[in-house]
């Protein structure tokens, strides 16, 4: 009979190696250890283990500590065993991002969609050519505007847009499971995305951080949290979710022409939230990200810096350059990345 408790706290194990490489990057096992706060017998098991299935692998580097002894040997994560796709779709742009196991980014494309009816036939097509130039894909992680619930169904809040189109994307994940049946695939709402990505970037495993979402077309205001590096979730999955459905908004929602007051008015608009949410969560850190910001010059951005000053709120609030520095793709991927990893984790038994 498989002991769980014994079964919980392997796996957990397993997942403190990869995650401090996921971190630091490649490392001895010796480092591994002391990192991880574990006992030399159990990390070298854990690293056996984590060879056995392919994560791990020699990166062909030795290390000499000062003494006597014999060199070190490197390990690093097996970025020839799987790859993955990231997927963003941005007003009638689909942002797409291959990521190693790693996280490293191998590459970037942006594929335009001449027309919303069009969407799903645009991304199967860009899997498909992304497939055949990496065959060691093993995940797609999609970005999506809206709820994504614990059960996978997709529910968005209210946008209106002036192209009167109906972004509907409820199907788009079979479409994809059905068309390449050997890759797993995973939707995830784009503020949790970068959030993830946030998360990645900071080298910080255990963040508590509240993230706004304010994407340009269709409009739209998201949020994420984490805490101690977790996504947040809540029992149906929704938690932390934000849609502004004011008059303000309603008539804003293409801020493609904006002129310098709508950022500072939808700012003024979300900081009652970004107070009630902070003193509630007490987070290390509250960042407002999304594509309305991503053409700001750093003179715009310090002006911005100093508006959110001035309510003189007892916790950080930032910003980031949205798509341009942190798009959801590359959080989706991340994201279909970890899944990866937890399930071939999974295969590991118990001693």
């Amino acid at each position: 009979m498989v002991n769980l408790k014994r079964a919980n706290e392997r796996k957990r194990g397993l997942e403190v190696i990869i995650d401090k490489i996921k971190i630091a990057g490649p490392m001895t096992q010796t480092e591994l250890k002391e990192e991880s706060n574990l006992l030399g017998s159990t990390a070298s098991y854990l690293v056996n283990d984590l060879r056995n299935i392919g994560l791990l692998v020699d990166s062909g580097e030795l290390i000499h500590r000062n003494g006597p002894g014999k060199p070190a040997a490197v390990l690093k994560l097996n970025s020839e065993l799987a790859s993955f796709i990231g997927i963003y779709l941005e007003d009638y742009s689909l942002h797409m991002y291959v990521t190693g196991l790693d996280g490293e980014v191998l590459e970037t494309t942006t594929v335009p969609i001449d027309h919303f009816k069009e969407i799903e036939k645009v991304m199967l097509r860009s899997i498909q050519q992304t497939v055949s130039e990496y065959p060691n894909i093993r995940g797609v992680g999609i970005a999506v505007k809206g709820i994504v619930y614990n059960d996978g169904t997709i529910k968005f809040g209210y946008r209106s847009s002036i192209r009167e189109e109906n972004w509907k994307l409820h199907g788009l994940q079979k479409a994809v499971e059905s068309a390449f049946p050997e890759i797993h695939v995973v939707i995830e709402n784009d503020a949790n995305c970068t959030a993830v990505l946030y998360q990645y970037k900071q080298r910080r495993k255990d963040m508590n951080l509240i993230l706004y979402l304010l994407n340009i077309a269709p409009f739209g205001i998201g949020c994420s949290i984490l805490q101690e590096g977790n996504l947040y979730r809540g029992s149906s999955g929704s938690a932390g979710q934000y849609f502004e459905k004011s008059s303000y908004f309603s008539r804003n929602e293409d801020l493609k022409n904006r002129d310098q007051e709508e950022i500072e008015h939808c700012i003024h608009e979300i900081m009652s939230h970004v107070r009630m949410s902070g003193f509630l969560l007490d987070p290390e850190e509250i960042i407002l990200s999304g594509s309305i910001f991503d053409d700001i010059d750093d003179e715009r951005l310090e002006k911005l810096d100093r508006l959110i000053e001035d309510y003189k709120l007892p916790f950080k609030v930032s910003m980031t350059r949205g798509n341009k520095e942190f798009n959801p793709a590359c959080g989706a991927a991340l994201i279909s990345t970890d899944h990866y990893i937890s399930r071939m984790i999974d295969k590991v038994g118990v001693r």
